[in-house]
């Protein structure tokens, strides 16, 4: 059995649902369009910051670096863009007061 909340961040249930969902989103879109900034600024720059520090016949540990840098940013963009998702349907699903989407775990009744 699931347990029924009636409040939420000392607020009403709907009201902090909603301030959950307003944080997640933009958070979820500002640290989207700084992984762009930084995902652009590695391939303008074409690598990171300290290639000019490693010796003449070491340039493959580096690219090797670089490439998982870039995967890292590239998941982490993902992962933000299903947090933006997420939350945005969270808002439209309390703004339309649609409670059946909610239920995705647990109880229906």
């Amino acid at each position: 059995m699931v347990c029924r909340l009636s409040s939420c961040c000392c607020c009403s249930l709907r009201t902090g649902t909603l301030i959950l969902g307003y944080f997640g989103l933009i958070s979820g879109i500002i640290t989207f369009f700084d992984t762009i900034i930084n995902l652009g600024y590695i391939f303008v720059n074409g690598g990171l910051e300290f290639s000019n520090e490693i010796p003449d016949g070491d340039h493959s540990a580096f690219a090797t670096l670089a490439t998982c840098v870039e995967i890292y940013y590239i998941i982490i963009l993902v992962i933000c863009i299903q947090g933006v998702l997420f939350n945005y349907l969270l808002l439209i699903g309390i703004y339309k007061v649609n409670y059946k989407m909610f239920f995705m775990f647990g109880d229906r009744n």
